[in-house]
């Protein structure tokens, strides 16, 4: 199948775009400490700049520093807990 020139022109930018895109080296901010990290399969803490600010983050879940604050609801039912002691 011959191409024409601009149709042969068209596939070559293109190609040439894809190829860029592929290559060019994607930069995040680490959500730990804010400094560039790598967004690519060299860096396997992403998206993390590095394994200290992953086990930091890690960390904070896991001491429930990270969790949505909830006022308290008095009209919730659900809340309270019968006294299996008192059957009156």
């Amino acid at each position: 199948m011959k191409l024409f020139h601009y149709e042969q022109k068209l596939c070559d930018s293109f190609l040439l775009y894809l190829l860029q895109s592929l290559m060019a080296v994607r930069k995040v901010r680490c959500p730990q400490c804010g400094e560039d990290a790598l967004w690519a399969p060299e860096n396997p803490h992403r998206p993390f700049c590095s394994l200290r600010c992953k086990q930091i983050d890690l960390g904070c879940w896991a001491s429930d520093e990270y969790r949505i604050p909830v006022a308290p609801d008095n009209n919730d039912l659900g809340s309270e807990i019968p006294d299996a002691t008192n059957h009156a």
